[in-house]
């Protein structure tokens, strides 16, 4: 069984349960932040992150998103994603719309594949892998 443990991430003079994830695409692999959110149904990042992969994310399935603000569109792709040692296909919705300025890891095959705590008292997300 695979345990990770992050601190939370400092963004401007709040502190946010982000972790580290690497996302592949062919030939190419980008590591960024995503904040972890169990009220979000799928993950979704901003399109720069699928555009830095050389990823035509508009060609995956779309769907429309709501968010609290809006509603918008997004493209669901398949991802190789790796978490510290653990690799997952991640279902994730890009778009150019994202009104936060985090990425998303929401509970659709994520919180599928860990057990998720959130220690907002002591700022440690502890992630543990279901083998």
């Amino acid at each position: 069984m695979s345990i990770y443990k992050f601190g939370y991430a400092e963004v401007g003079e709040k502190e946010y349960p982000l972790i580290p994830i690497s996302l592949r695409h062919g030939s190419q692999e980008l590591t960024t932040l995503a904040l972890i959110d169990s009220g979000a149904t799928i993950s979704v990042f901003r399109s720069e992150v699928a555009e830095a992969l050389d990823l035509d994310w508009r060609k995956g399935e779309e769907m429309l998103l709501q968010s609290a603000n809006a509603k918008f569109a997004a493209y669901v792709n398949k991802m190789k994603v790796r978490i510290e040692d653990t690799e997952l296909t991640l279902k994730i919705a890009f778009t150019e719309e994202l009104t936060t300025s985090f990425n998303i890891l929401g509970r659709e095959s994520f919180f599928e594949s860990f057990m998720v705590e959130i220690n907002e008292r002591d700022k440690i997300v502890t992630l543990t892998g279901f083998e």
